[in-house]
């Protein structure tokens, strides 16, 4: 259901029924708050995978952080320790 359908439901009149005019207020009431609804729904959904795929890297990098530092203890060569931030960025494809 959407917003649309809810403004062009039409209803049978009959003598002892409600206001037509209340029902279509109450109904345009209705269809807004529902569109609201619905477009704050997607814009939460895209949110939630854009944080998804934010955990999803930062685990990808916690994962690879032990064998960074191996690496730099292993290695002989000391200037390698005095560039580290530059072998982090290069390690991690950070920018």
């Amino acid at each position: 259901m959407n917003a649309k359908e809810i403004m062009s439901r039409s209803f049978e009149r009959v003598l002892k029924g409600y206001k037509a005019e209340e029902v279509d207020e109450f109904l345009r009431e209705v269809s807004l708050d529902f569109s609201r609804v619905q477009k704050e729904n997607e814009d939460l959904e895209l949110e939630n995978n854009s944080l998804k795929q934010i955990c999803n890297n930062q685990e990808s990098i916690i994962g690879k952080i032990p064998k960074f530092l191996l690496n730099i203890f292993l290695r002989k060569d000391k200037t390698l320790l005095s560039e580290g931030k530059n072998i982090w960025k290069g390690y991690f494809h950070l920018t």
